[in-house]
């Protein structure tokens, strides 16, 4: 087939459009984060598999007439390993915005302070230190409720379902599992938090929290700190860190003029930066010149 233009977005369709091909088609890329493709291994089939797949990935990229990134540090790494020559028609955009109307801030808060974490359910998200936070938490402060929010996952990195389900039943976790809701979830909890190890490119979950204006908790990799401005709305915390994890949500719980000081400046920060509006208007500024030449 004839197309003009090929729109691809996430780093696996991209490395999959190499099988795509139609004569003078312009060709969008847009890296939403960089998945599994670097994260360490010690398997040497995985580490072979990666290498074929960035050498797909950098020639793919070499056809890229607008490349976009979500954070600064996955555009940085790409130019550092050379998989870009340069960053000509290389453009960063704030994630891929969150709604303000549908999450809207939240000006009322649970009487019981209520975590809440909301990913996919695979192990690279954080899971495991999610629950030994609640084990910690659960010595030190008895009066909190804990939330999960997610969807399951099947593949390439999946969490084992009945050991998840185990951990949240014995841990008392409140469960919701595919939600169409997660507005309404949101707004029944007093902050979010997300301790993924791993590089992100910018976080729906975080976005969708700090519209709603509650403070966040995250790992200082990629993609969260562009959500989480450490003691401006939330912390930000080293990885497979579970005892700093619950220090920091008692630190909230603990503390009212933080904690609001936090729920205001997440709004102010969704409102300035991540507005789908204004990330829209940016995105179609840069494709629709490229388009018109």
């Amino acid at each position: 087939k004839k197309y003009d233009v090929i729109f691809v977005f996430t780093i696996k369709s991209i490395i999959y459009s190499f099988f795509i091909r139609s004569q003078n088609a312009k060709y969008i890329f847009l890296i939403t984060g960089l998945g599994f493709l670097f994260e360490k291994t010690n398997s040497v089939f995985i580490h072979v598999l990666k290498k074929i797949l960035i050498i797909f990935l950098k020639y793919q990229l070499k056809i890229g007439d607008q490349i976009f990134f979500q954070n600064k540090d996955d555009k940085r790494l790409f130019l550092k390993k050379k998989i870009l020559k340069n960053d000509t028609n290389v453009h960063l955009i704030n994630g891929s915005g969150v709604n303000l109307k549908k999450f809207s801030f939240k000006k009322n808060t649970p009487k019981i302070f209520t975590v809440l974490m909301i990913s996919r359910i695979i192990r690279s998200k954080g899971i495991n230190d999610f629950f030994e936070t609640v084990k910690i938490l659960k010595k030190k402060d008895k009066n909190i409720n804990f939330i999960f929010c997610g969807q399951r996952n099947i593949g390439v990195n999946e969490y084992d379902y009945s050991d998840f389900i185990d951990q949240i039943k014995k841990l008392k976790i409140k469960l919701f599992i595919d939600s169409l809701r997660v507005d309404k979830i949101i707004m029944n909890s007093s902050v979010v938090v997300l301790p993924t190890p791993y590089r992100e490119g910018v976080p729906r979950s975080l976005l969708e929290a700090i519209s709603s204006g509650r403070p966040v908790i995250g790992t200082n990799v990629p993609g969260v700190r562009e959500v989480v401005l450490n003691k401006w709305n939330g912390y930000l915390i080293p990885k497979n860190s579970p005892n700093i994890l619950a220090n920091c949500i008692l630190k909230l719980k603990r503390n009212k003029n933080d904690y609001n000081r936090f729920r205001y400046n997440s709004r102010k920060l969704a409102e300035e930066k991540f507005d789908v509006k204004i990330v829209n208007k940016f995105f179609l500024s840069k494709i629709s010149k490229f388009l018109t030449r």
